[in-house]
């Protein structure tokens, strides 16, 4: 028989700590609704009606599947990649970096190339 290992693998949370974590997904639920919600409406608007479709969901779930795929795999390398002699943990929050490089390249490239809808007659009557 294979002996039990000592450390148990589940995290029991205690009444006074439950709350506290809900609430914390909560407002991460929050978070991911603030962004998810406006995306829909921005992408149906960038693109002509003809192409919309492929337009929107194409570069969405690529960008989404390299990038947002590769997060943990590049996380834990830039994680391992801080282990020294002196600090033989590493630093926990470097792989925060590349997601955060991510998302201000992509900030920088939708500035610059996002076209002006300020020009065009939306609302006509």
């Amino acid at each position: 028989a294979a002996p039990k290992p000592e450390i148990k693998s589940t995290l029991w949370l205690s009444s006074s700590n439950w709350w506290a974590m809900m609430f914390l997904v909560l407002i991460q639920i929050i978070y991911v609704t603030m962004v998810y919600g406006p995306i829909a409406a921005f992408l149906v608007e960038l693109f002509p009606t003809r192409i919309r479709y492929t337009s929107m969901s194409l570069p969405y779930h690529i960008g989404n599947g390299i990038f947002g795929g590769l997060v943990p795999y590049i996380a834990t390398f830039l994680v391992e990649s801080t282990k020294t002699a002196e600090n033989p943990t590493g630093d926990r929050l470097a792989g925060l970096f590349y997601p955060m490089v991510i998302a201000g390249v992509c900030l920088l490239i939708g500035s610059v190339y996002m076209p002006s809808r300020t020009d065009k007659n939306e609302h006509r009557e």
